[in-house]
């Protein structure tokens, strides 16, 4: 009895499991970038004021598309079929735990964009508004002798490029399809 209850009940389970993906997949829309569009230009900007940092945020999404190799990279914008706008609207580094010397130990970087593929026509063909990634790390500072010297297992700057490549990842995967 114990075994056909056993058996019963993971049936069900897993019945009820693979209803739900399916579920899931049937009410998904599968978009499709329309056939004309064969070239992309990659476009983005800083709205926060920090240093270059929308520079790092195209050169990823340009190497998350060359990788796909669905679309190829346009080298201006009169002769892309699309451009992706990518507007860095937060950027924030909050300590979250410090040293005994009171400098920050781990950090938790947060930056959100909002991302567009729009046509020539200005038409947006995919949008994601107030998209946010973070990153939590643990920077390293140590005391030189003749300066203060950073190393580190993951700096700002690195966290910055885990952040970028997830958001290109997203995009690319999100928008060309």
């Amino acid at each position: 009895m114990k075994k056909i209850m056993l058996s019963l009940s993971l049936f069900i389970l897993l019945s009820a499991y693979l209803m739900s993906c399916s579920y899931l997949r049937s009410h998904v829309a599968i978009e499709v970038l329309p056939e004309y569009i064969k070239k992309v230009y990659v476009k983005s900007f800083n709205s926060i004021n920090q240093f270059d940092i929308e520079i790092e945020f195209t050169d990823a999404i340009e190497k998350e598309i060359i990788m796909d190799s669905r679309l190829s990279l346009a080298d201006t914008e009169e002769e892309a079929d699309v451009v992706f706008i990518a507007i860095i609207e937060k950027y924030v580094l909050q300590p979250l735990t410090y040293e005994k010397d009171k400098r920050m130990g781990k950090c938790k970087l947060s930056i959100e964009a909002n991302i567009s593929l729009v046509d020539k026509n200005k038409n947006v063909v995919w949008k994601d508004s107030n998209m946010e990634r973070m990153y939590i790390y643990k920077d390293y500072v140590c005391n030189h002798p003749y300066n203060e010297m950073f190393y580190d297992r993951m700096s700002e700057r690195k966290a910055r490029r885990v952040i970028f490549n997830n958001f290109s990842k997203y995009i690319v995967r999100q928008a060309v399809k």
